[in-house]
């Protein structure tokens, strides 16, 4: 179970209530932002032991990470493409922002929704208040996804070439999530619109991101959403005529080398060796999907 402390009272007493209620033996306790988690990290320890369950504590700057293990624990077997790609990219939003109804405002205005795969907010309609330009204002549904389809993954994977992420926030804030990790899960090229240097980011830690296609320089952009976007929307358009399929092959060992690269991160302990990878079914599912 993970807990944000910050939905929560900083009042110990109502922590200690509010995790011995819960049902299962491991706790994840993450406090967003960088103030850290505000109780000393002994008396977490001594809590951990009075309720009966293992508290992890994730550090803001490691929640990244928390994510990638996340994301291989509830996978499942990789999706991959079919044989014959029909379509260029999925693009998949679920609660609805400024920056990611604009996203989906210029793929109207350039044509690249109806030949894509594109959803918009499946969660909560009135998350901003965009007025859209080039389309009508309602959400987009991809067959086979819905809020309760939270770790399921889209059969339109098979079908589209690349993944369109879109991070959960776009400015300054180091965060990396499974919209991230799930196409490099599932042997996906990417192109990510999120923090500054998000993609520079994957590649520093030793992933590859797919600079024969891309120009990137929209990643370093800070100011100016609206121009952020449009340039990875340009980006995005330069990939519509490739043959995908073609492009799928010759992409191989990269898209290996990136799955390869997730799984052994995780499942070795390097990035967050205190999660519990090496005892219990979480080392068992881990193990299996290294050795597999």
């Amino acid at each position: 179970m993970h807990i944000d402390v910050k939905k929560h009272s900083y009042d110990f007493d109502v922590l200690e209530s509010t995790l011995s209620t819960t049902k299962e033996d491991i706790i994840y306790l993450w406090q967003p932002g960088e103030v850290g988690i505000p109780f000393d990290l002994d008396e977490i320890k001594l809590l951990g032991k009075r309720i009966g369950k293992k508290i992890i504590v994730i550090l803001n700057k490691d929640f990244y990470y928390f994510w990638a293990y996340k994301t291989v624990y509830h996978s499942n077997e990789v999706v991959g493409h079919n044989k014959k790609i029909n379509k260029s990219f999925t693009c998949l939003n679920g609660k609805k922002r400024q920056y990611r109804s604009l996203l989906v405002d210029l793929f109207a205005k350039e044509r690249l929704i109806k030949n894509n795969y594109v959803s918009l907010n499946l969660w909560d309609w009135s998350e901003d208040d965009y007025v859209f330009e080039y389309r009508q204002n309602k959400p987009l549904y991809i067959d086979g996804i819905d809020e309760t389809g939270y770790w399921n993954t889209p059969a339109c994977f098979k079908d589209s070439l690349f993944s369109v992420v879109t991070e959960t926030y776009i400015h300054d804030l180091d965060f990396i999530t499974e919209k991230t990790w799930l196409p490099i899960y599932h042997k996906r090229p990417f192109i990510i619109l999120g923090p500054i240097g998000v993609n520079q980011k994957l590649k520093n830690l030793g992933f590859e991101i797919f600079e024969e296609y891309f120009d990137y320089t929209f990643d370093n952009l800070s100011a100016r959403t609206d121009i952020k976007v449009k340039m990875v929307v340009d980006q995005i358009k330069k990939v519509q005529h490739l043959k995908f399929s073609k492009e799928r092959k010759r992409l191989q060992d990269k898209l290996e080398h990136n799955h390869n690269l997730l799984i052994q991160k995780v499942c070795s302990g390097e990035w967050l060796p205190n999660l519990p990878i090496a005892q219990g079914p979480h080392a068992y599912l881990l193990n299996t999907l290294w050795t597999s």
